[in-house]
């Protein structure tokens, strides 16, 4: 079952937090996903979606969400690049229904607003939208090791040894010698 949780930017989660039995899924046929459907966050932050893939081929919708399902010629990957363009974001955010917590409703959704250009643009859209994402990707594991490094170095630093035994330069511990006082 998807649920708001499992819906963030990187895509749904493939593990997700709850689930149903095959009879309860099977009631709830209407509400099974499939892939290429966009799965909308429907209470919280509501601007929040996700394309479902193969793999998330006949999960059941939870009711913190909505589906939208393209019936004519949209690209399911341009769907979700425009629903992220900043004019479309700030539509979204005035047409939730405000409360203790914003919601989204199906009505809400199908007013949206598309440009759809021939698919043929749309699908040069996604292409360059997926190089673009591949570069954050990358960026973020670069970030993400740089993090590690550091987490590594810092305590062999302040330890006083900042090279690791038998390294170039790494003969001996720095001499620890007071350079503060209280």
């Amino acid at each position: 079952m998807v649920k708001a949780g499992d819906v963030g930017p990187d895509g749904i989660a493939l593990n997700p937090r709850a689930s149903v039995g095959a009879t309860t899924a099977e009631r709830l046929q209407k509400y099974r996903l499939e892939s290429g459907d966009i799965v909308f966050v429907r209470i919280g932050r509501t601007t929040r979606h996700a394309v479902a893939t193969d793999a998330h081929r006949g999960w059941v919708l939870g009711s913190s969400c909505i589906r939208v399902r393209a019936l004519r010629e949209v690209l399911p990957a341009y769907l979700s690049c425009y629903l992220t363009h900043p004019a479309v974001q700030e539509w979204l955010v005035g047409n939730t229904n405000s409360g203790v917590l914003p919601t989204r409703n199906t009505g809400n959704v199908g007013s949206l607003p598309l440009v759809l250009p021939p698919v043929a643009v749309q699908e040069g859209v996604v292409q360059v939208a997926r190089l673009i994402d591949a570069k954050i990707s990358a960026h973020k594991n670069v970030i993400e090791a740089t993090h590690t490094l550091r987490d590594l170095l810092i305590p062999r630093l302040l330890a006083g040894n900042p090279m690791p035994p038998g390294s170039p330069g790494g003969e001996g511990a720095i001499e620890n010698q007071p350079y503060l006082s209280g």
